[in-house]
């Protein structure tokens, strides 16, 4: 494929991560929070899994996706 036509998805691509940040990173939380309600074993392995499904894990997890949809977007547009 064509350079632009790469660089138009990946624009594309991380404006769309960019966008659904928020529900990306609710979903992952209440998922992981989900795993460990069912699994105590592996809760008390990772000290971390008290903060899942939490609103800072989701404020953090937003952020982190963003970045993730600036860095693919910044990506395309280096491409065009």
């Amino acid at each position: 494929m064509p350079h632009r036509v790469w660089a138009v998805i990946l624009v594309s691509l991380g404006v769309l991560i960019f966008a659904m940040a928020r529900h990306i990173a609710t979903w992952k939380t209440l998922a992981w929070a989900k795993f460990y309600a069912q699994h105590p074993g592996a809760a008390e392995k990772n000290p971390l899994s008290k903060h899942a499904g939490s609103d800072r894990s989701i404020r953090l997890g937003t952020f982190m996706w963003r970045l993730v949809g600036v860095g693919v977007a910044l990506n395309g547009f280096i491409r065009f």
